[in-house]
């Protein structure tokens, strides 16, 4: 993700239960200590040397792939979770070249 997608981990999680029905409650020790604020890729190498920028917003990113694993978790043949995970692919090289 480009920096404009970063998020809390809050944020995140809020994200996934639009489209992963449950629940959830913020159980961490506010006095324990924290690694970061906020943690994020870094993908200016990527963006350096391939040319490579992402192509999906925060809220897509996150839906396809909570739909890649609802997927995983209730497939049963892996040819159907190889055929979305292509189509995912297709999509999102799609995208990219709307975005070029």
């Amino acid at each position: 993700p480009g920096p404009e997608s970063e998020r809390s981990v809050q944020d995140l999680v809020e994200e996934v239960l639009k489209s992963w029905s449950g629940t959830w409650e913020n159980n961490s020790d506010p006095s324990a200590p924290h690694e970061a604020h906020r943690l994020s890729l870094d993908v200016s190498k990527a963006a350096r040397v391939l040319d490579w920028h992402p192509r999906w917003d925060f809220a897509r990113t996150i839906r396809e792939t909570v739909d890649w694993y609802h997927a995983a978790s209730d497939c049963q043949l892996s040819s159907d979770l190889q055929s979305l995970t292509d189509r995912q692919i297709a999509d999102y090289n799609d995208a990219s070249t709307a975005h070029a």
